[in-house]
């Protein structure tokens, strides 16, 4: 197979742009004594293992505690609107019986 210099923009997610030099990395490995059939197969499976992994950047991460975070601000909200509730019914419910307790 001829070397040829190719270079892969691989995007899997909108927040992953990955700028790999195929040729310089099989050029590395010869000189560490690698044929070069050897080279090119090691960096072809380096690119499908990089193809077929999950990548997790600072800006996926960040949208996602940002998710994490509307979505546990929605959870104390509710919360609090049940406490608040629970609050109106038992003073309800404690001034109905006070005055159940004084009528008698």
């Amino acid at each position: 197979m001829a070397e040829r210099g190719v270079r892969i923009l691989f995007v899997r997610e909108p927040f992953l742009h990955m700028n790999l030099n195929t040729l310089e990395m099989s050029r590395r490995l010869k000189k560490r004594e690698f044929t070069s059939s050897q080279a090119e197969g090691i960096v072809e499976e380096l690119m499908e293992a990089v193809r077929n992994s999950d990548w997790a950047t600072k800006g996926f991460l960040k949208g996602e505690m940002a998710e994490l975070k509307l979505e546990w601000i929605r959870w104390m909200e509710g919360l609090q609107i049940a406490v608040l509730g629970l609050m109106i019914a038992l003073m309800s419910l404690s001034s109905g019986l006070l005055y159940f307790l004084l009528k008698n």
